[in-house]
């Protein structure tokens, strides 16, 4: 009872998507529990072991009908033999085999359930190979391998001997038992063949499998010392070829363990009988090998082991082994170039027509890249066919498989400039990847992480060691992740791992790690926002910043990656210079913004750049999905020395990242860093709410008059001071108070506090910060270098206006013409004329600098949801700004920013936080943007002052300016759309220092006042 309990808390355990802590403390339970059956027990008649259930299933399995299997192998556990209550080593071959069914479906949690509960099994029986009857002959050898099974070359002449499948246990009469009726029944020894190879072979994949699983954290399971000491007893039996099997399951283990005894060593010795002969677990013994190899990007070997693994699993028909050595052979072939290996997998497709649907699909799929890289890419699309063909009505129990040929034909179809197609298969296959609620994780790093966060919340791993495994298991992939694995690191690139990020945080901030490491922990959460938002985890953008001459922030090995890539593809370099060229004689052409009167040569450029630049992005893509390593570069690591080398004597920057229990601030001077934790994270929540409805942002109840509002004893102002107590100790108040600009870096929520209004506590002040001094706002921490660079050249600007300003037309189009005329080369586009809009791209293509007085609708979660009021392609989306041809107006301003406040929700801050991503990335150097759209006449006003100021201030500079200066304007109510409903109907007056009208704003970024 109590067994089976544990079972089912293991097993509910597993199937949860956020996997528990109770894995553990099940396994260590279960430890105990499976303990050699009482000597009372009454054991069941059978033959053979396992019966023939098994087998019937196994060959469901071979042809890839996995849905059947799973049903026959659960049908062959009914009728496996128990004594009393308790399995025997019969069942472990079907319970293996199902773990495989729900691995290769991508239910690791479930598949590693069944993996840990076949070793239980094992551990349950030490004695079962003492019983086995062997006798110690020379065992017969096999003629070889057959001619057909020649695809490869193998390395070494030996030969293979053939175990027998069906051993005799041996006879101990002293075991016969007496039923309750008084007959003698003989116990399973004296009348059962058991099928030893196949446990011994079944238990060698549970151990291999479950140690790619949990990865760092198998020399932290419960279960690890237990197998060590279990593997360290050889068994008594004296047969050769079960002593090499044993030095395989050992050396398997140990490998995943890290313990003393040398993995490596223990596979070659148990990889032959009597050093000379092949048998039945030399293929399982070279396909761990040939893993180990290509791991340490050592692919010549790798391929070497591989194509005798899958010989030798071919010559003993198991096909289970046959398909992983096959799929990591055409890895590491792929990973090295070696497209000559296309004729040998192509082969091994057809002798496996008839025998293995998964081996057939892996050596297509395995050809179709290697065709891909050969450049053959009609021949590559041929074998995907081939592939969907074999696949098809097995999609829900292969979805590896599935995930593997949309990720192939996404390859292809960038390959062929077929980037709308490319995407949807690549959003196919990373979708199958993520996983679900039904099957889990399917990414083993990401089970790792997850399981790492549970095992640290419930005490079961110690600081030390979670923070080890977090730092593998979510450090920037290396490069056999890259040239062994792309989709799978691709997959877990865009699986959301913010709260691992935050308890490193949390951990380094236990510890008391240095002002740099902490410094980089805070930055990576903040940039991990970013990351994830970004397509394909932000691999696309580091190879758009490579190729477009960011070479000088990768690495040296990330640098000749790419200038190699750029030797091979010289057509990455050609569309560079064709969209640099057309993009030069387009900003050269005259600027009509009537589409009518655009001269045919200006579409003809534009439409050639757009044909351009949609191939560049194909050929980055196909760049992306490859087999490269390279640095994530969005935006590069900050150094601590080099970011306050940067700051003026009068600057000072302050950074947070809010986690779910804590809010963590730096603060830099030229020559100070304070970290700190500040107040209650549920606390500060509910004062920002509080702040956003007595402001009037979030319309709970009507607001109140004018003058209550504006009021010095205004209920927003006590708030206001709450939070600026709870955010900033006193100390760093004090530093503050000293400086001339601050310069913020929000992080989730805090992204909807506006920093402007808060009061400078200490010393005790009335004033604002916005009266104090000047604020900008940059992403990220390693995005501070943006703040400080130089003013750029001013040629263009474009206005775009709708009823921004007033709901009458006439009003809103004359402070439209004013704003216009205040601005050097200005030009005006007014969204109600009848007029033909040009496409964004183009607009921002010609435009240094941008203002949109008008609504920006961004109350959608979604990335690509913030659109500009240009257009509805993708260009004119702010998440598409960041595609080629990658150019964005110098400044922008965006006042009528629309987010979740206008419901009243608080949610994530991304609305804010990802355009500003988008702006800054795209090389926009600083934009005025709003946390809510305030319209109104206020708005104009404060637009005109701000553009005006532009021409000699730095951005912060000219938006505080422009705020202050509208403070004492009287201002009618029913002018500010924002004020409404507030006695609409009435004449009531108020003035510019209403905080609804200007503590939205927010600039984005800085620079320098000199050239």
């Amino acid at each position: 009872m109590l067994a089976s309990f544990a079972l089912e808390t293991l097993m509910i355990a597993l199937r949860s998507k956020i996997i528990s802590f109770a894995i553990w403390t099940a396994i260590a339970s279960l430890l105990s529990l499976f303990a050699p059956p009482p000597p009372s027990a009454v054991a069941q008649l059978v033959s053979e072991l396992p019966r023939a259930e098994y087998y019937v299933a196994r060959e469901l399995y071979r042809v890839g009908r996995n849905v059947e299997a799973i049903e026959g192998f659960k049908a062959a556990l009914n009728r496996a033999r128990r004594v009393g209550e308790q399995r025997w080593v019969d069942s472990i071959p079907p319970i293996v085999l199902l773990g495989e069914c729900f691995y290769q479906q991508g239910n690791i949690a479930l598949a590693m359930e069944h993996y840990d509960n076949a070793l239980l099994l094992m551990l349950a029986n030490p004695g079962w190979m003492d019983q086995l009857d062997l006798q110690i002959d020379q065992l017969p050898e096999l003629e070889g391998l057959a001619k057909s099974i020649n695809w490869f070359s193998k390395s070494r002449p030996t030969k293979s001997v053939a175990v027998p499948a069906a051993v005799q246990l041996a006879v101990d009469p002293t075991q016969a038992q007496v039923t309750p009726q008084g007959g003698v029944v003989a116990p399973v020894s004296l009348i059962t063949q058991l099928d030893a190879t196949e446990v011994l072979r079944t238990i060698g994949i549970a151990l291999m499998r479950r140690g790619e699983i949990l990865g760092p954290l198998s020399k932290h399971s419960p279960l690890g010392e237990p197998l060590r000491e279990s593997f360290s007893r050889a068994p008594s039996n004296p047969a050769p070829w079960l002593a090499s099997a044993w030095r395989v399951l050992q050396g398997i283990h140990s490998l995943s363990t890290l313990g003393a005894v040398d993995g490596r060593q223990l596979l070659r010795e148990g990889m032959l009988v009597g050093n000379k002969n092949n048998y039945f677990m030399s293929s399982l013994a070279l396909l761990v090998l040939g893993k180990l190899e290509a791991g340490e990007g050592s692919y010549q070997a790798a391929i070497v082991s591989l194509q005798d693994a899958a010989l030798l699993a071919a010559e003993f028909e198991q096909y289970d082994t046959l398909s992983e050595a096959t799929a990591n052979l055409a890895a590491c072939a792929a990973a090295s170039q070696r497209v000559d290996l296309l004729e040998a997998l192509q082969r091994l497709a057809v002798w496996s027509n008839k025998k293995s649907g998964i081996v057939q699909l892996t050596a297509l799929l395995g050809a179709a890249e290697l065709a891909i890289y050969g450049n053959d890419l009609a021949q590559a699309d041929k074998l995907l066919k081939q592939g969907s063909t074999v696949l098809r009505g097995r999609e829900a129990a292969l979805p590896r498989s599935q995930a593997q040929l949309a990720f192939q034909t996404a390859l292809l179809g960038f390959a062929q400039n077929r980037g709308p197609v490319a995407s949807t298969n690549l959003g196919k296959a990373l979708q199958i990847m993520h996983g679900g609620a039904a099957s889990g994780a399917v990414i083993e790093s990401v089970f790792q992480t997850q399981l790492t966060l549970d095992l640290l919340a419930g005490n079961s791993l110690t600081n030390t060691d979670a923070e080890a495994v977090l730092l593998e298991t979510i450090a920037e992939p290396s490069q056999a992740d890259w040239e062994l694995h792309p989709l799978r690191t691709i997959a877990e690139l865009t699986t959301p791992r913010i709260p691992a990020f935050e308890q490193l945080l949390e951990l380094a901030i236990l510890r008391n790690a240095g002002n740099e490491q902490l410094l980089q922990r805070m930055d990576q959460v903040q940039c991990q926002r970013f990351h994830e938002a970004l397509p394909l985890g932000g691999r696309l953008f580091a190879w758009r910043n490579a190729v477009d001459g960011g070479l000088g922030d990768l690495s040296p090995e990330s640098r000749r990656v790419v200038e190699s890539t750029l030797q091979r593809s010289p057509i990455l370099a050609q569309l560079k210079q064709q969209i640099q060229a057309l993009t030069v004689q387009l900003r050269n052409a005259p600027l009509p913004l009537d589409e009518r009167k655009t001269s045919n040569d200006a579409k003809k450029i534009f439409a050639e750049l757009e044909d351009a630049a949609a191939s560049f992005e194909s050929q980055l893509a196909f760049q992306s999905l490859q087999r490269k390593r390279l640095d994530q570069f969005a935006p590069p690591s900050p150094r601590l020395d080099k970011l306050q080398s940067l700051l003026a004597d009068t600057d000072v920057a302050v950074g947070f990242v809010t986690t779910p229990q804590h809010i963590y601030g730096v603060a830099l001077k030229k020559d100070v860093v304070r970290f700190w934790q500040a107040g209650d994270v549920q606390l500060l929540n509910a004062n920002l709410q509080t702040l956003l409805s007595d402001i009037g942002v979030v319309r709970t109840m009507p607001l109140g008059s004018p003058a209550e509002v504006t009021a010095s004893s205004a209920a927003w102002r006590k708030t206001a001071q709450k939070i600026s107590s709870e955010l900033f100790p006193p100390h760093i108040q004090e530093l503050i108070a000293s400086c001339q600009r601050m310069i913020v870096v929000p992080n989730e929520r805090l992204w909807y506090l506006p920093f402007e209004l808060l009061p400078i506590v200490s010393p005790a002040q009335e004033e604002t910060w916005v009266v104090h001094h000047a604020v900008t706002y940059v992403p990220t921490l390693g995005c501070l270098e943006k703040s400080f660079a130089k003013r750029p050249a001013i040629n263009d600007t474009v206005g775009v206006v709708a009823s921004f300003f007033s709901n009458d037309p006439v009003a809103n189009q004359l402070q439209a013409e004013a704003i216009a005329k205040s601005v050097p080369n200005s030009h005006l586009i007014a969204l109600n004329q009848k007029v033909a809009v040009p496409p964004a791209n183009w607009v921002r293509l010609r435009t240094d600098q941008l203002w949109v007085a008008s609504e920006i609708d961004n109350t959608s979660n979604g990335w690509e949801a913030v659109v500009l009021p240009l257009g509805k392609s993708r260009q004119s989306r702010i998440g598409g700004w960041l595609e080629t041809p990658r150019s964005s107006p110098a400044l922008v301003v965006m006042p009528g920013l629309q987010n979740g406040l206008k419901s009243g929700q608080l949610r994530n801050g991304n609305e804010i936080f990802l355009p500003v991503c988008s702006l800054m990335f795209s090389g926009t150097q600083s934009a005025c943007l709003s946390r809510w759209p305030a319209a109104g006449t206020s708005a104009g006003m404060l637009l005109q002052r701000h553009m005006d100021e532009l021409q000699f201030e730095r951005p912060s500079d000219s938006l505080r300016r422009a705020i202050l200066s509208q403070w004492p304007v009287a201002l009618l109510i029913a002018d500010e759309p924002a004020l409404l409903p507030v006695d609409k109907d009435s004449a009531l007056l108020t003035d510019g220092s209403h905080p609804l009208l200007w503590a939205g704003y927010m600039c984005v970024g800085d620079f320098a006042t000199q050239p």
